[in-house]
């Protein structure tokens, strides 16, 4: 940059404007020696004076820093000029976008390639399972009751038994707690896997009265799915006749609070009805007493022949036929020769 050429052209378009240096000075606020050193080139005007110097003085910025007035063919140079530097910048810009965006796909695909390894391991590992069958370890020591897992707002418990296994189309074999922590199954896949064993006639099925409560049982294993009025889900898995076993002590209720009692009936007549879990049967009490009730069809019962309903409740209600199959449990159903005072007619625990 060339300060005495600046100088003197400033000078130079100053005077044919017939603008004074005090006049100037006065027109850009400054002090007329610093318009005196500008054009004697000592000091360049400040950046900040660019702008209306050059429009009091009617020429460009370029013109300014260059000294001189552009020709045409400067004017042709500095717009190609322009139009080089811009060009320029830009395939810099797009190079520098293209280095990242080729960076930003490279790590896509390593993010990618890297998921789909663990997914591949990780099925492979712990590969979905299409349950076939279920069967019981049992355990060496005394039946107890284990509380074993907590998955989905439920509680998994095994009665009696050390392990519980799923079985597979291919006759592999997999532990249910491992299998429900890793979610290579569910409850509700379990669930309907107990449904259809039902629906096939490979397991039993008992409904309960405490809000939809379900046991299915077979002769080496019983599974509990607990559906009370209280919301719990709870689910057990183990020996049969765990209900009884544990004296009642699943599904969220207290061993304390339940009860058992057995009651002798003689069935007079059994009847359909809309519900294909239940039957309607017309049972007679040692006392005459005769009341029509509902009970699982599970239950192998035959008219014109004496039983031994074994019941569990924890409600106190009034003692008559009616009130006993409605708010009670029915347990067991066994037959019986008993008649007349022989038959069993033990008192309703919880209203003692």
């Amino acid at each position: 940059m060339d300060l005495n050429k600046i100088g003197k052209f400033i000078s130079k378009k100053r005077r044919e404007k017939k603008i004074t240096q005090e006049s100037l000075a006065e027109l850009l606020g400054i002090n007329n020696r610093t318009v005196s050193r500008w054009e004697n080139g000592k000091n360049m005007p400040d950046v900040s004076l660019y702008k209306p110097l050059c429009e009091i003085l009617e020429i460009s910025v370029e013109e300014l820093i260059n000294g001189e007035e552009n020709d045409q063919n400067n004017i042709q140079s500095g717009i190609e000029k322009a139009i080089i530097d811009t060009v320029s910048l830009s395939e810099k810009s797009k190079k520098k976008q293209n280095k990242i965006i080729k960076l930003l796909i490279l790590i896509i695909i390593i993010v990618l390639i890297a998921i789909v390894f663990v997914i591949t391991y990780y099925d492979k590992r712990y590969p979905k399972i299409n349950i076939y069958s279920m069967d019981i370890i049992k355990d060496s020591e005394e039946n107890n009751l284990k509380n074993m897992l907590t998955v989905d707002n439920s509680n998994i418990y095994f009665y009696g038994i050390k392990s519980f296994q799923l079985i597979d189309e291919k006759s592999n074999y997999y532990d249910l707690k491992n299998a429900l922590i890793y979610k290579q199954t569910n409850i509700e896949k379990i669930k309907k896997h107990l449904e259809l064993q039902y629906k096939n006639g490979n397991m039993k099925r008992f409904i309960l009265y405490d809000g939809g409560t379900t046991i299915y049982k077979n002769n080496k294993y019983e599974v509990i799915v607990c559906n009370t009025l209280e919301d719990n889900n709870d689910l057990y898995f183990g020996l049969p006749d765990i209900e009884e076993k544990t004296k009642g002590a699943i599904c969220g209720k207290d061993a304390s609070d339940v009860c058992y009692f057995t009651r002798t009936f003689h069935i007079v007549d059994i009847s359909e009805t809309n519900d294909e879990d239940f039957v309607y049967i017309t049972v007679l009490d040692n006392k005459g007493n005769k009341a029509n009730v509902k009970i699982n069809n599970t239950n192998d019962v035959k008219a014109g022949k004496d039983y031994e309903f074994v019941f569990s409740t924890y409600n106190s209600f009034s003692d008559n036929v009616k009130n006993i199959f409605e708010h009670s449990t029915l347990i067991k159903v066994t037959e019986t020769n008993k008649v007349g005072q022989d038959q069993i007619n033990e008192e309703i625990c919880v209203n003692k």
